[in-house]
Parts: C-alpha cells; sequence; structure tokens
C-alpha cells in the first residue's frame, strides 16, 4: 500500500513529498477529525458506547472486555498525499464467546479549516476477529481490527468540484500501512489512521459517484459451543 505522510513519519521523506505536492499544484487540506462508532452486529452482541468514540464488546471473563477508543487529530497537507487523520486504541480483553460483536461502523467528521468551512461526515466499515484463546500461545490468540478487502472511496463535492476520500489503512509503531490492526490477549496497541483525499477528474465524476457510494459488508458469526475468547 502506499506510504504515510503523518505525525509519526514526518522527516525529510515527507517534507518532500509535500513540497513536490505544492509544486505540482495539489490543493492544500487542513482540519480536524472526530468520530464515532455506530451500527454494531450481531444484535445479539454485548456492546456499549454505541454513539461515543468509546466502544466495548462481550462478556468479560477475568479481564475487562475488548475496547475501541477513537481519538480525532488535527491533520494538514495536500490532495494526492497519505495524510493521518485519528487514532484507534485497542484492548483485547477475555470475553465468553457467543456475546461478541463481529463489526462496527466508525463514523468519521472531518472539519476542514482548508476548504474553509466544509463539514464531512465518512463511514468505514470495521471487521472484528474474536480469536479464540490458544493457551501458551499469546499470537495465535490475538485479536484483530480489518478493513473489509474492496473498501469503497467516499465522495464529497466542494464548490462544485468532487473529490474523494480513501481509507488507506493502520500505521502502528513500525511503520507502513496495514489493513490489519492486532493486540495481543490482554494487552493494548495503537494505530494511526491514514487516508488520502484526491480530486475526481471530469469526466468520470458521475461514474464514480454511481459505483463509489455502494458498498458491501460481509459479516461472519461463529456459531458453536461458548467459550472464552
Amino acid at each position: 500500500m502506499r506510504a504515510l505522510v503523518g505525525p509519526r513519519r514526518i522527516g525529510l521523506v515527507a517534507g518532500a513529498c509535500l513540497a513536490l505536492a505544492a509544486s505540482a499544484g495539489a490543493i492544500p487540506i487542513s482540519g480536524t477529525s472526530s468520530g464515532v462508532f455506530v451500527n454494531p452486529a450481531p444484535g445479539s452482541a454485548v456492546v456499549t458506547g454505541v454513539g461515543t468514540n468509546d466502544f466495548t464488546w462481550g462478556t468479560p471473563f477475568g479481564t475487562p472486555p475488548n475496547e475501541l477508543e477513537f481519538t480525532g487529530t488535527p491533520f494538514a497537507g495536500f490532495t494526492g498525499v497519505p495524510f493521518s487523520f485519528g487514532t484507534l486504541d485497542y484492548f483485547n480483553g477475555t470475553i465468553l464467546a457467543g456475546t461478541e460483536a463481529t463489526s462496527v461502523d466508525l463514523s468519521v467528521t472531518l472539519t476542514f479549516t482548508t476548504p474553509t468551512g466544509v463539514v464531512q461526515a465518512f463511514t468505514f466499515p470495521l471487521l472484528l476477529i474474536n480469536t479464540p484463546n490458544v493457551v501458551g500461545d499469546p499470537e495465535a490468540s490475538a485479536d484483530i481490527v480489518r478493513l473489509p478487502s474492496g473498501l469503497a472511496p467516499e465522495f464529497f463535492v466542494v464548490d462544485g468540484v468532487a473529490y474523494s476520500l480513501e481509507f488507506l489503512g493502520f500505521v502502528g509503531s513500525g511503520g507502513g500501512t496495514v489493513t490489519d490492526f492486532r493486540a495481543l490477549e490482554g494487552t493494548a496497541a495503537s494505530a494511526e489512521l491514514v487516508g488520502v483525499v484526491n480530486p475526481v477528474p471530469e469526466p468520470g465524476t458521475m461514474a464514480l459517484f454511481g459505483t463509489g457510494l455502494l458498498a458491501v459488508r460481509f459479516v461472519r458469526t461463529r456459531r458453536g459451543r461458548r467459550q472464552r475468547i
């Protein structure tokens, strides 16, 4: 996937990319972000925090429940250059099987200061992979937050010009953009969310709107005997 240009990786390479974007006529963007979790599935999941930035799921067994917290951040850059628009903190607790959520949507609002006065909301589906615990193997017991494959860009219009926002993935402490974000059993991890804004070239604007506003989320529910996950 594309290399990150964001708060944790700013340096000579990032500066060169931004300078190149500016010289190439890219459009500057800046603002702040906020977000809440909505639409957890399945309906039988034990959840809290729907409609807030702090979402938990599962009936806990000896630890707190699984938890995702979104923290919005300021952003600044140019169209065509990846940027960080928030942080996810993820705690992997021990919960009872049959009480887990298998997906949740993250609804992100970007409040732009450049271009001035533009506020846009975007919804990104997240798959929650609740792995059965394997005694003595923390890697095999890790739980995962995953972006669905083929995630379509979101579109918006400013002053008659169409733009797309693409969610590229997560960046953790090791750098590099990935579509899986994991935490070992009983531990916490953090990752940045990285996206890119691009103008939609004419005459393909309407065609992209026709296909890009549709997204399919596949949700798999696991059946079987009750166990700790």
